[in-house]
């Protein structure tokens, strides 16, 4: 059961970090469309 719970957490944390990067490539592409 605990390495269930570790492996979810791994997961969500990967999955923040790919949000986070998705979301500063929009705004960087936005960014770059705006000028």
């Amino acid at each position: 059961m605990r390495n269930e719970q570790n492996a979810e957490t791994l997961l969500n944390e990967d999955n923040e970090k790919i949000i986070e990067a998705v979301n500063l490539s929009l705004e960087k592409y936005r960014f770059e469309e705006a000028i």
